[in-house]
């Protein structure tokens, strides 16, 4: 990721829909998974700034890694601790150690060489019966010149995901798309950069006050959508999986 989206992050990220929105998804999702005042350990690969690491103290004590020294930077600002400079594809973790392992927008990443390295690598440290939680971005029709500003090189679709699990004996629980109000605009925006190769910088940034409530909002219902169904489309896909073995 650029060094400048670090920032950019760090100082939008508390009331940017986008953050807020997936956010309250993932806490309203991962609570049916813990059990009441149950205390765990949880681990965040890809850390970035930090914030997600604050959210999840709720749960118990929460590591995270990161192999951007700009990244653990803003976790100081933020002041979380138990953070480390590693690569996802070697967690310095022993086996067995985590209750819930989480990783947002990482695994496409151009640093990881290796994205099934990565996973495998997370189920490592995951306990057995443990809980994996994972969101990426979605189908490569939606791919533009953000994703080269945060060095993102790859989407995913479900028939992918389940593949990857498959084969390191991962159990998916729930797989569902997520954002899929902006989907078909989001579509035409890329096509539409591919044809025109505009100069575009990162999507990271100040929304309009209403348009930004209006999203975020709409990602808080979608929270409570998926509570009970999967979503077919989105611009994002999540999986919630458990370790076997």
């Amino acid at each position: 990721m650029e060094i400048t989206e670090y920032k950019n992050i760090y100082e939008l990220e508390d009331e940017h829909w986008w953050y807020a929105g997936m956010r309250h998804i993932f806490i309203t999702t991962i609570r049916s998974y813990i059990k009441n005042n149950e205390k765990i350990k949880i681990l965040d690969v890809g850390c970035g700034t930090g914030y997600n690491i604050k959210i999840m103290r709720k749960f118990g004590e929460v590591y995270g890694i990161d192999y951007s020294k700009e990244a653990i930077k803003f976790c100081k600002l933020n002041k979380v601790k138990n953070v480390k400079i590693a690569s996802a594809e070697k967690i310095p973790f022993k086996d067995n150690t985590f209750d819930l392992v989480t990783s947002f927008e990482v695994l496409y990443h151009k640093g990881i060489k290796d994205d099934n390295k990565a996973l495998q690598e997370i189920k490592r440290v995951c306990k057995k019966n443990g809980i994996i939680v994972i969101r990426l971005p979605a189908f490569n029709i939606l791919k533009r010149k953000h994703d080269n500003q945060v060095h993102g090189i790859r989407r995913y679709n479900k028939k992918a995901i389940i593949k990857m699990c498959k084969n390191l004996n991962i159990k998916i629980e729930k797989i569902t798309y997520l954002n899929a109000l902006p989907f078909l605009p989001l579509v035409i925006i890329a096509s539409l950069e591919r044809i025109f190769n505009p100069k575009v910088d990162s999507d990271i940034k100040k929304t309009n006050k209403l348009i930004n409530n209006i999203l975020k909002y709409y990602l808080l219902l979608e929270g409570k959508i998926i509570n009970k169904i999967n979503l077919p489309f989105g611009t994002s896909i999540l999986f919630i999986a458990r370790k076997m073995n």
